[in-house]
Parts: structure tokens; C-alpha cells; sequence
């Protein structure tokens, strides 16, 4: 092991550190100072038991609305919205497919069917997704949100020990990096998985660059594995993108000098490589289904970034410094208002909190950064960082903020399908380093009077863009009655970077470096806590999950069943929990196929082939369907919704006796939606098939049964009279397979979006099953790779000590 430092000169100036060696007690210090974050941070649940999952989300719609107790929790923070329509029902289906032996890779539950493991979101081989499985999906989706956290300030607390940093500069890195507005905003999301790994890839970067290659190259491998199954793409190469680009101007300089650079490139590309072709189990899949989405094709075109994430406006730098300058919805003060985007002309923007938030890193960051402003404080490795790190945070600020200059990313491959605030990751996780470098540098020895000058430049900056804003926005802020708000959230900055100068101020009388730097730590972590109050709802036990009459109701249904919800306007997510099926639920990819069915047929052809999708039920507000009552039956009115049978519904199976073969899929489209086109009694695909033993008469075809069912297979059972075409109304996607009577047979897309195989006369057993061969590769390709993985290290371990490399 590794000695420590001694504070006063773990420091670094002109050569690279030795790593710090983490002793176990220190370690769980460390951890046990993270609980107590945590504790503060999620009071509801350390003290009253809730559960991290947002049902007072729901407890605010109908129909849970109406069932609601009185004394239940208000919720203003709509950003929780994606953990309940989104990332918590996939770990639900996720949990359900494992408990009835199944792997979880495909869904029912919206959109007529979806691949599920291939949507990245579940993250089904991320490690800390076991708390799902093992603990429940309520009580382990709350241990695995708080280990998420956790995890993100224990791993900065390697990182900075491993960087040479003092025991209370890697403990302001932990705090600052676990409680920036980056991560306290968006705790329920998969971006958490990304950046708890960050810290890990930026210390092995480091050892890369210091020549220490086996220690950076296990530790690039095994936190880049990590944050590639952490389940958020595209945050993932935000950082990736943004450490490449700061790792090859780092070699740049070394270049010039004549230092060797080939070997720090081989040793720091080996890594990805491999951790791609171990996370093949999750990547390709989620690559196919990319390939298959129209979502990726929308971000092609560059209408999904436009609608989604607007351009950031230049006013938010503001949230550098005051995190609620803007306002929150938590208080119910965000600033509402509009204006045209100064980079991009004719689009409007509105600022919203809600993620401008994120970039706030705490405001005392600022003031421990400015030492290594004084060149002799600074060193000459920190210099070098700063020369590098510069241009790639302020290429990815950017991008972030939409700005000409960074359109030229439009033009290459992966950038452009990239929603741009994720490029701002690596910046934003430069003032927590840079504020820790700065503080060990500072108190490594006592200061004069005259080293305090770099403090006065974040300071003139902070007032300076603070006061701009201020004037420029005053009459806004008398129009919306927010000044005294506004001011307020000013003057919480003003006193915590106040607090910062103070004690970076004593170090010039008071040689305690240890008390100051831990001070600073504490007062940093405050900060942020205040900075993200009432952001984090918890909920009582007894509200998980929320009662309904209504859904339990659609559960009761006959199956299979399909349900409209969007006709009611109630929010999709929780219907997974009942088993209920869409046609269209939230999704953040969706089958491009089925969009383009939608597309086409609506809304011209829309009542001719809407029988096709086999919607058996819609929801409707209470009184409000007064058109097209011959269609729908109403069966019951629950919690202020109509419930209504679609009487011109196509069974979810049905035989057809006549198929019509075209060139391509777009032939297909252009002919469902004519008007002469007959669904009923004809199927149409693009799928060169034999249609001579298809008969024209389709009067007596027989009947068609589904008879069993799991998330990845359906069984039908058919009486065919003739030749005929077995229609599936489930969304056609690559990886389905059909057999006949037990031998594989044909399936073939019909209507462009559902399932269709012939069947011959007589009676028959079609099965349908999901067994994508792109899962089959990666999981060969990633579990080969961990194998020889394992044995290569396995080999280095038991080498004799003397046969070692020295670093």
C-alpha cells in the first residue's frame, strides 16, 4: 500500500503525484459522511420511511385525484414526470419478465409491443439494478436511487485521492460533485449511472497520462464498462467526448516535448474497446433498435432537439451562480416569459428552471478555483490541465447553449442525434476538480495578504453578470411581482461565497489547513442542499401505489385488451402495474413502423384502418363523447371517465384470404391510406411472398385463437377452411420469430407495422416468439470478453512481484 501524504505537502506542482492509498476506515468515513448528505437530502425517507417514487405526481391527476386523501403531499416539481411515465415502468416489466423466468426483452405494455431491454433505459445488466429483483419494485427502486447518489460522491473521493489531493480537498470533490445541481436534479434519471463512473474515468486518464498504465487502464476499463451499462447514452458520450478531447490535447503537449504518446493512446483506447465489446450484451440491441426508431429519425432531421430542448438562453449563466435566479417550481416563482433565441433567429425560448438548474455547481467552487489563477501556486501540471481543459468545457458550453459556431456538429455522425445539453457534462464537472486542486494548493502552506487577489476575479464576474441581469430584467421582474424573490436568492449566494472567501481568507492566519478544507467542504455541501431543497418528493408507504377504481377496472377487462388512453388524456406509466396495453404510450423510442402506420393512415384513412390496431376499449372524459356513439358502446363510468367498447375493432388475431404483395414499404403506406382499401377482407406487405395458394374467396376462413401468452411469446391456435393469412395485430419488429405446428415458418410485416404468416388449410399451432439474433451476438461477444478478461487479469495478479511493472 501506498504511504499518505502529508497534507501539507500532498500537493503537486512540476511532477505527477503518487496516488493516495485509501485505507479502509478512511473509506468508510468517507461513506458514512455520504449517508448523512443523503439523510439531509431525503429527509421523508431516512425519517417518516417514504419511498423515493413520485406518486403525489399522480395524486394530483385524475383518476388517482379522486381518490386522494386530504392531508396528501402537494408535488410542483413536474421534472419527476419521466420517472413515473417512464424509467420506473420499464423497471417494473423489467422485474416481472425475471419472476416468471423470462429475460425482460420485450414489453406489451404500449405502443402495441416494444423491445425492452434493448431500450437502454432499463439498464437490465447495470449492476445496482438488482435492488429491483431483490427488494420489490417500490422499496428497491428507492435503495437503488439513493446508492445512484451515493455512489456519484464515493467515486469523486477516489478520484481525488487517486489525483494526490488531501484527505479534505478529495472530501469538497465528493461533496461538490454528489450534490451539484447536475446530479441532485436529475437523481431519478439514468444519468446518475453515467456520471458516478465519471470521476473513475477522469483519474484513469490521469494515470494514462502519468505513464502508470496497468492501474489506469483496469480502472478506464471497469468504470467505462460501468457507465456504458449505467443506461444513458447519450450523456455517456457527452463525457466520453469531452475526456477524449482533453486526453489528445494532453498528448499534444506532450508531443511537443518529445514524450512518448503512442503508448498512452493504445493503453487509453484498449479500454473502450473492450468495455464496448463486454457491454455488447446492451449496446447492440439498443443499436438496432436506434436503427428501427422513428425517434432517431426525427433527431436526424433535427426536429426532435428543436422541440424537446430548446436553445439555452445566454441569461442562464446566471445559474452558475444563484441556483433559483430564474425561480423553481417548488416555489412557485418560475420566471414566465418568451423571447426570440439570440443565436438561433425566429425560435423562441422560455426559461425554465426546472433544467436550467443543473448547471448549478455551487458557488464556492468559484473561489477555490481562483489560486491556481497565481502561476506559482498553480504548477506547472495544473497549468497544463487548465491549457487543455478550456477549449473542450467551453466547445461543450457551445454546444449546450446552441451556438453557431457549434452547428458544424450538425454534419457528423452521433453528434447530431444528440440532444445538446449533454455536451456540457464535462464542464460541469471541472469547477468541483479545479475548486479541490485549488484548495489543496492554497492551504498547502500559509498565504500572504496579497495571494487574496484572485479571489476578487470570481467575485467582479459574479456581481458583474448578476447585476447585468438584474437591470436588463427589472421591469419583468416588477410585471411578474418577483423582485423581492429574485433578490432573495441573490443574497443566499452572496452569503455562501462570502463564507468560501472568509475562510480561504484565514489560511494566511491560521495554519489548521485540515479544519479549513473540510470548513470548506461543509459549507459547500450546505449550499448545494439549500440550492436543491424541495426537489426530491418522497411519498408515504400507504399511497404506493396510488388507489384507483379505474384501472383495476381495465385490468378486469377480457384479454387481450387494448386500450386508448390518449383520448382521455391520462397520463400513461402506471398502467403497466394492471397489465393494461396500448396503443400508444410514452416512450422515448418508438418503432418506426408503427409511427409511420399512425402517420399514414391518419388522419384521411384513419376510420377505415384504425379497426387493424385491434384498440378493443377507449377512455373518455366523463359526458364528453357526443360524436361517433355508433362506434363505441359504453360499458362504465369510473372516476370521472367513460369507458367505451370499440364495436368496429378487428380481434387482436384474425385470418384474411386475400394478400397484396407491393415493391416496398412505402407502397404499402401509400396504399392503406386510399380510400378503396379494404382491411377487412385483404392484407398488404412489402415481404416478397407466395400468394398462389391464397384463395379470393374469403367468406368461410375459419377462426383464429390466442390461447397462451407471456411478454416475449404468443401461441394461436387456428381452424383455417383455406389457404389464408394469420394476422397479428402486435407490432412487427426484427427478432420475431413464427413456427408452424413446431417448424419455423415465414412472418412477414402486414398493414406495414403487425405480424402476418400463411397458414395453410386445416388446424394449426402458430407460435410467435421474440429472439432477436442481435442479442444472441452480444451476449456471446460480451461474456467470450469477460472470460478472457478475467483470465488476463487473473494472470497479471499471480505474477511474482518482481515480474511487475514498477508503476
Amino acid at each position: 500500500m501506498i504511504p499518505r501524504n502529508n497534507p501539507h505537502t500532498a500537493v503537486y506542482g512540476n511532477r505527477t503525484p503518487r496516488a493516495n492509498a485509501v485505507t479502509v476506515r478512511e473509506f468508510l468515513v468517507q461513506g458514512l459522511l455520504l449517508v448523512i448528505l443523503l439523510v439531509a437530502l431525503f429527509p421523508g425517507t431516512f425519517f417518516r420511511g417514504e419511498l423515493l417514487y413520485p406518486a403525489t405526481l399522480l395524486l394530483e391527476r385524475d383518476p388517482w385525484q379522486r381518490h386522494a386523501p386530504e392531508d396528501a403531499p402537494t408535488l410542483k416539481n413536474g421534472q419527476v414526470l419521466d420517472y413515473v411515465s417512464g424509467y420506473a415502468p420499464f423497471y417494473y416489466a423489467m422485474t416481472e419478465a425475471l419472476d416468471d423466468g423470462e429475460w425482460p426483452l420485450w414489453t406489451p405494455y404500449m405502443n402495441c409491443g416494444v423491445p425492452l431491454a434493448a431500450n437502454y433505459q432499463t439498464g437490465l445488466f447495470y449492476p445496482p439494478h438488482l435492488c429491483d429483483p431483490l427488494f420489490g419494485h417500490f422499496r428497491g427502486g428507492t435503495l437503488f436511487i439513493l446508492l445512484r447518489v451515493w455512489l456519484c460522491g464515493a467515486m469523486a473521493y477516489i478520484c481525488g485521492r487517486g489525483l494526490g489531493l488531501s484527505i479534505g480537498a478529495s472530501r469538497f470533490l465528493s461533496f461538490a460533485w454528489m450534490l451539484c445541481g447536475y446530479n441532485t436534479h436529475w437523481y431519478l434519471w439514468t444519468i446518475l449511472d453515467v456520471s458516478a463512473w465519471w470521476p473513475l474515468l477522469f483519474l484513469a486518464t490521469e494515470w494514462i497520462l502519468a505513464h502508470r498504465y496497468r492501474k489506469g487502464f483496469f480502472l478506464m476499463l471497469g468504470s467505462g464498462l460501468l457507465m456504458l451499462l449505467g443506461g444513458h447514452p447519450e450523456s455517456a458520450f457527452g463525457f466520453a467526448a469531452g475526456l477524449s478531447g482533453y486526453f489528445l490535447l494532453r498528448l499534444l503537449l506532450d508531443w511537443r516535448e518529445k514524450k512518448p504518446v503512442w503508448a498512452p493512446i493504445g493503453v487509453f483506447a484498449a479500454p473502450w474497446v473492450i468495455a464496448l465489446l463486454a457491454a455488447s450484451i446492451q449496446v447492440l440491441p439498443f443499436f438496432e433498435y436506434v436503427h428501427h426508431s422513428s425517434t432517431f429519425a426525427e433527431r436526424v432531421e433535427g426536429t426532435m432537439n428543436k422541440r424537446v430542448f430548446p436553445t439555452i438562453p445566454g441569461e442562464a449563466a446566471a445559474a452558475l451562480w444563484v441556483p433559483r435566479f430564474f425561480g423553481a417550481t417548488t416555489d412557485d416563482n418560475l420566471w414566465r416569459f418568451t423571447r426570440e433565441s439570440p443565436f438561433m433567429p425566429g425560435q423562441t425560448i422560455m426559461l425554465n428552471s426546472n433544467f436550467i438548474g443543473v448547471l448549478y455547481p455551487g458557488i464556492g467552487v468559484w473561489f477555490c478555483m481562483a489560486p491556481l489563477l497565481l502561476r506559482r501556486i498553480s504548477g506547472r501540471l495544473n497549468r497544463r490541465r487548465l491549457l487543455c481543459m478550456i477549449p473542450v468545457a467551453l466547445i461543450g458550453v457551445l454546444f449546450a447553449f446552441n451556438h453557431p459556431i457549434s452547428h458544424f456538429a450538425d454534419f457528423l455522425p452521433v453528434f447530431s442525434t444528440i440532444h445538446r445539453l449533454y455536451f456540457i457534462c464535462f464542464f460541469l464537472f471541472l469547477p468541483p476538480l479545479l475548486g479541490a486542486i485549488g484548495i489543496d494548493r492554497w492551504i498547502s502552506r500559509r498565504r500572504e495578504k496579497r495571494d487574496l487577489w484572485p479571489l476578487l476575479v470570481p467575485a467582479f464576474v459574479i456581481v458583474a453578470n448578476v447585476s447585468l441581469l438584474l437591470l436588463s430584467h427589472w421591469p419583468t421582474l416588477q410585471a411578474e411581482n418577483l423582485v423581492d424573490y429574485v433578490l432573495f436568492q441573490v443574497c443566499i449566494a452572496l452569503f455562501f461565497g462570502g463564507l468560501a472567501i472568509a475562510i480561504l481568507a484565514l489560511r494566511c492566519v491560521w495554519n489548521r489547513p485540515r479544519i479549513l478544507a473540510n470548513a470548506l467542504a461543509i459549507v459547500l455541501a450546505v449550499d448545494l442542499l439549500v440550492a436543491a431543497r424541495d426537489l426530491r418528493p418522497t411519498t408515504p408507504r400507504n399511497y404506493i401505489p396510488p388507489e384507483s377504481k379505474l384501472f383495476p377496472y381495465l385490468e378486469s377487462l377480457p384479454g387481450p385488451a387494448r386500450f386508448s388512453l390518449l383520448s382521455a388524456e391520462i397520463m400513461t406509466g402506471p398502467h403497466v402495474y394492471y397489465g393494461v396495453e396500448l396503443f400508444y404510450g410514452y416512450d422515448a423510442l418508438c418503432p418506426a413502423r408503427l409511427n409511420a402506420f399512425r402517420t399514414a393512415c391518419y388522419p384521411g384513412a384513419w376510420d377505415t384502418m384504425e379497426p387493424v390496431a385491434a384498440v378493443n376499449y377507449y377512455l373518455f372524459r366523463e359526458g364528453s363523447m357526443t360524436e361517433g356513439s355508433e362506434k363505441f358502446e359504453l360499458l362504465a363510468s369510473i372516476d370521472g371517465f367513460d369507458v367505451c367498447r370499440n364495436r368496429q375493432v378487428f380481434p387482436r388475431v384474425r385470418l384474411v384470404g386475400n394478400l397484396e404483395v407491393l415493391p416496398d414499404g412505402d407502397a404499402v403506406l401509400k396504399r392503406i391510406s386510399q380510400p378503396d382499401f379494404d382491411p377487412a377482407t385483404t392484407a398488404v406487405t412489402e415481404f416478397p411472398v407466395n400468394t398462389h395458394s391464397l384463395l379470393t374467396d374469403t367468406t368461410e376462413l375459419g377462426t383464429a385463437k390466442i390461447t397462451a401468452r407471456t411478454l416475449n411469446a404468443c401461441t394461436v391456435e387456428v381452424t383455417a377452411h383455406q389457404p389464408c393469412v394469420l394476422v397479428l395485430a402486435d407490432t412487427y419488429f426484427p427478432g420475431w420469430k413464427a413456427s408452424l405446428d413446431g417448424a419455423p415458418t415465414d412472418m412477414f410485416p402486414v398493414y406495414y407495422a403487425f405480424r402476418g404468416v400463411i397458414v395453410p388449410a386445416g388446424e394449426h399451432v402458430i407460435r410467435f416468439w421474440y429472439d432477436p439474433l442481435i442479442f444472441r451476438i452480444g451476449t456471446g461477444l460480451s461474456v467470450v470478453t469477460l472470460l478472457a478478461g478475467g483470465l488476463v487479469a487473473l494472470i497479471i495478479l499471480l505474477r511474482r512481484p518482481g515480474q511487475r511493472n514498477a508503476r
